[in-house]
């Protein structure tokens, strides 16, 4: 994670201060503070160094905390809701969708590192409630109804499809929760962060996972 120093960075704001403007520069702030520290511990205080806007400011926008957390849930979460509704459908080609859906998750992390810890902190801190509130549909449902679909087509090998959802996004997204922690694994010049870092990672993921799921007959062409 950050040292304190780049957390406290200042975001510039315009001095027009324009409603969106401001709007867009405070989601900024608590996404990153959201992501360090969820619902429970983050601070509106920080939200509002970062963002360059009184504490006070902050509420005028979002009425509370709860209300700016999940406006930040929702603008986190949009480009996965349309991944999800495109890759959902009925008569989708299993592996394409799984695929699909797994370069997405992959790709939206890879622009917002913080996003898949402020999501696993959801899920810790509030069991997933606000997820309801927002009315964002479960990203391993999704891929455990893709999963079945391509096992009962012989495409996927047996497998729980729940479990199996659960540990695909795990293996997406785990390396982004942890990267600060995983310096020691590569020698001080990789930075686990870092773009080449994590095409790699993507590359990586994609490649054990679906290695992993295919038929034995998949393998064999």
């Amino acid at each position: 994670m950050a040292s304190s120093t780049a957390r406290r960075r200042v975001t510039a704001v315009p001095h027009a201060r324009d409603r969106e403007a401001t709007r867009a520069a405070i989601l900024a702030a608590a996404e990153e503070e959201f992501a360090w520290h969820g619902l429970e511990g983050a601070r509106t205080e920080e939200i509002a160094l970062r963002s360059g806007v009184t504490k006070g400011m902050i509420y005028h926008y979002f009425e509370s905390k709860e209300k700016l957390y999940e406006a930040a849930l929702e603008q986190v979460l949009a480009p996965l809701l349309i991944s999800l509704q495109q890759f959902a459908a009925p008569d989708a080609d299993p592996m394409e969708a799984l695929e699909g859906l797994l370069r997405r998750i992959l790709e939206l992390a890879g622009q917002k590192p913080g996003v898949p810890a402020m999501l696993f902190l959801e899920v810790i801190q509030n069991r997933g409630a606000y997820y309801q509130k927002i009315g964002f549909p479960s990203l391993y449902h999704v891929l455990a109804t893709i999963l079945e679909n391509g096992r009962k087509k012989g495409i996927f090998r047996s497998l729980d499809a729940r479990h199996t959802a659960i540990n695909l996004v795990g293996a997406c997204c785990f390396y982004y929760c942890a990267a600060q922690r995983l310096q020691p694994i590569w020698p001080d010049t990789a930075k686990p962060l870092s773009p080449g870092m994590m095409k790699r990672h993507a590359e990586q993921a994609l490649s054990l996972v679906l290695g992993g799921i295919q038929t034995r007959d998949k393998h064999a062409r």
